[in-house]
Formats: structure tokens, sequence, C-alpha cells
């Protein structure tokens, strides 16, 4: 099969199309070729995989003004033109988008001209584009049930979100005994300015009893490095690339509650102090970490109750109770799927009768 995957500007949207595309190149016989943003995470990730990539115009409309949303409507016009020379170039038998802005010219014109398409929808509460998309293509996989009233019956699939190979075999969770507890702090791709600034704030004031490493996103390596002076036990670094690894290292996770965020701390068993991003379309981050509560695998705390006090009490409470952390722990692995990939690639083989 030649597969045609498209979606990304920030790893949330990235790494659920990378994790397709290998499952799909581990069977053999088969080719890939990435369509995304020249400006977004994947210029730089899928080169670096040795993954085929195009470069497709892409702009946003939802939420901006005037004039941006006359830049995004140019955008997406061009990125029409740009899709349809990839197709003709390409010839994919299946199309299938990963969300974020540039997967939309991509998946509808692969739709409107006959190509097996299909979207892959990782929040609970899926955004404008893509139910727009469900109403073209062929199949919607779901990571979370929460999302399937929002397509078309009997194009919903659940699968969960699809992680790449390193998360199908987690490092056991370590229960906090000795301290200090080790706190992985996650900001996405492109930073978190809250929780840039307030969660320094808050280990500074536990002191000794944590061990952090804070990923900070692109550009803000001074400032929250600043933010940490005189704290021992600190690492800050951008971008992580070997999540599964930090994870695995990890007693405490906090972090924003993108779809790819809450799957993989399922993935790794891991409890989770989830602060939702609230200007996300639909507001469809605070519908992933409520998911999460309800399951019992993390806490929500959205951002107006975020304070840095607000941080270090949920974390200090979190340090006396090891036997509810290693509950949380066990809830978060009950969730996971790691076969997401696998069913999808098996989903869109069928689509083309090729299984």
């Amino acid at each position: 099969m030649k597969l045609l995957v498209t979606g990304g500007g920030t790893g949330g949207h990235l790494y659920p199309g990378v994790a397709i595309a290998q499952e799909l190149l581990s069977r053999g016989g088969h080719e890939v070729l990435y369509a995304g943003s020249p400006n977004g995470i994947e210029a730089r990730v899928l080169p670096a995989l040795g993954m085929d990539f195009a470069p497709i115009s892409s702009g946003g409309i939802v939420g901006k003004g005037l004039a941006g949303k006359v830049r995004g409507v140019l955008s997406v016009v061009k990125g029409f033109g740009e899709a349809s020379a990839l197709l003709r170039r390409f010839k994919p038998d299946a199309t299938i988008g990963v969300g974020g802005y540039v997967s939309f010219p991509v998946v509808a014109w692969s739709a409107l001209t006959g190509v097996p398409s299909a979207i892959q929808e990782q929040n609970a509460k899926a955004g404008l584009a893509n139910r727009v998309l469900g109403k073209m293509v062929r199949r919607v996989f779901l990571g979370d049930e929460g999302a399937k009233g929002e397509f078309p019956k009997g194009k919903a699939v659940m699968t969960g979100n699809p992680l790449r190979a390193a998360f199908s075999a987690p490092k056991p969770y370590e229960t906090p005994g000795e301290l200090p507890v080790r706190i992985l702090v996650l900001g996405g791709s492109q930073g978190a300015r809250s929780l840039n600034t307030k969660v320094p704030e808050a280990m500074k004031a536990i002191g000794g009893m944590v061990e952090v490493v804070h990923q900070c996103g692109k550009g803000n390596f001074d400032e929250v490095g600043a933010r940490y002076a005189d704290m021992e036990r600190v690492q800050v670094v951008e971008f992580i690339e070997e999540m599964d690894a930090a994870y695995g290292r990890a007693q405490i996770v906090i972090a924003r509650a993108g779809a790819l965020t809450v799957a993989e701390l399922a993935a790794s068993g891991r409890p989770a102090l989830l602060i939702p991003f609230p200007y996300a379309a639909g507001n469809h981050q605070e519908a992933n970490a409520r998911s999460a509560e309800a399951r019992g695998a993390a806490l929500c705390l959205t951002e107006d109750a975020l304070t840095s006090e607000s941080i270090k009490n949920v974390i200090e409470s979190w340090i006396k109770d090891p036997a509810g952390l290693s509950a949380m722990a066990d809830a978060a692995a009950l969730s996971a799927n790691t076969r997401a990939a696998a069913d999808i690639v098996d989903n869109l083989l069928a689509l083309i009768g090729e299984e």
C-alpha cells in the first residue's frame, strides 16, 4: 500500500502519524509519504527519522482576527493546490489525517478525488476541521469514546491513540519510597507559559523533596532555567526526544492534557496532574483531562484554579500518599491501548481491499 499521512504542527498531532507510518513500514512492502507544514515540528523530526516528507501550506481560521482569517483562507486555498499536485505525483492508495491545519486540504482533496480516506481523532471532543472531514472520509479512528457522537454513524471505530513502538514495553512504576520524588514537567513541544512560570515556584517551595526534569518548549530555556535558580536536582530542556525514557524515570508527571500526552501516560502507567490548555479548540483538553480523572489515572487542575500554591499542595499531598500514587499508576495502565497503530493499519488495509 502507498499511504499518505498528513498532519502536524505540534508533537501531539505529529507522533500519532509517525506511529501509524512506522507500523505500516514494519510490515514490509509498503510506502509512506508524510505531508506536513514546512514550519511545524514535522519538518525537523521526520527527516531525522528517515521518513519522506512533503511540505504543504496551511493556516488556521477559527479564533483569528479578520486579517488572520484572510491569511488562513489564502493558505488553505494554496494548500489545496499543493495537495492536488502531491496526489497526482504520489498516487496514494489511501490517505489518513492526524490533525493540525495542514491535514485539512490534503484529506479533503483526497476524499473529493476518490482516494480512500480516514482521519484519526485523538481528543475526547473533536475540533471543527475533523468534524467537517468526518462527513467526507470513509473511516474515523477514535482515541476516546467521548468523540463518537460527533461523527456519522457507521464511520467511527474506537482504536485508541497510536503510539510509537517505544511505548510497547514500559518500565514498571516505582512507588515513591525514599526522597526525592522524581517529577517530570511537560509543557508540550511549544511550551506552556503558565506551567513554565508557576511550576518552578511550586517546586522551589517544596524544595529537597523533589527532583525535577522540566521540558519547557523551544525558546524558553533561559527564562525557565532562571526560575529554578539555586534549586538543586533540576534539569531544564527545550524538547525531549526519547519520551518513553522520560516517563519511565518519572514518579509524578505534571502536564498539559493533549490527547497524545494522556495516551502516553496511560501506556507508561504514570500518575499525573493534568492542567488543560483553556484555549484549545472546543476546550478539548479539559475533556481529555476529565476523562483521565474519571478513570482514576489523573487529577485535573483547571487554569482558573492554577497557582504555585495549588500545585504545591497537590504534589505535597501525593508525596505523603505513595499508595495513592501507586493506585493512580495502576488505573492509568489499565486504560492503555498499545495496539492502536496496528488496528488502524489493519483497518486501512481492509479499506483498500488488501487485507
